[in-house]
């Protein structure tokens, strides 16, 4: 159907997406690998409720287009991004505060310094932008549960892109480094959120059937 083609080719985006980054990551070492690992593992358990509040107003979305009621999505719009914003705001602050406490629950006892900064950094840049992430997700959400499937994908496809794009292109001027890797996460979620609210201002959506 029109869901589950767009589905796929967006799952394999963000798997793509995910390869070409680690692929950048390995370039600096076992150091940089481990910090990061250990980052990444705290930041998809800190972005789930923002992650689910997104999934939630999908599935509101659906409902009301179902129910001929798309005016509604704009209500409900607003109290999820509302939502978004408070757990965004206490989540980063609790990771910008007590990153290197969560960091060293991920690492060996051992572990370098360079372990633990580049843990703590990846932390501290990214989590600073979950309000944006969060604000993404809602109107993506929105797409999906519309069932504007390549919208959606445009914008995964966008957030992905420029990620990698930013991430590679940054990392190769000297002094940057891996530095670029975190920098270049709220980049993608920002062009993502960008074409996202674009869309959902045009309206359009409203219109689209899923078969």
């Amino acid at each position: 159907g029109k869901i589950a083609v767009p589905s796929i080719i967006q799952q394999s985006i963000v798997s793509i997406g995910i390869v070409l980054v680690q692929a950048l990551v390995n370039r600096y070492g076992a150091d940089v690998m481990a910090g990061y690992a250990a980052a990444t593992k705290i930041d998809s358990v800190a972005i789930m409720p923002m992650v689910n509040i997104g999934s939630a107003m999908s599935t509101f979305t659906a409902q009301n287009i179902g129910a001929k009621k798309p005016e509604r999505v704009a209500k409900g719009l607003r109290g999820a991004l509302s939502m978004v914003w408070i757990f965004g705001l206490f989540i980063a602050g609790i990771l910008y505060l007590y990153g290197e406490q969560f960091i060293g629950f991920f690492v060996a006892n051992d572990a370098s310094k360079t372990v633990l900064e580049v843990g703590i950094e990846y932390l501290r840049v990214v989590s600073v932008f979950y309000v944006i992430m969060g604000t993404m997700n809602n109107f993506n959400g929105v797409l999906r549960g519309a069932g504007d499937m390549k919208f959606f994908m445009i914008a995964t496809l966008c957030n992905l892109t420029f990620r990698v794009l930013l991430a590679y292109g940054l990392a190769a001027l000297s002094g940057i480094g891996y530095h670029a890797i975190w920098w270049s996460i709220p980049a993608g979620w920002a062009v993502a959120l960008i074409v996202a609210c674009a869309r959902y201002a045009s309206g359009r959506w409203k219109i689209i059937r899923t078969v």
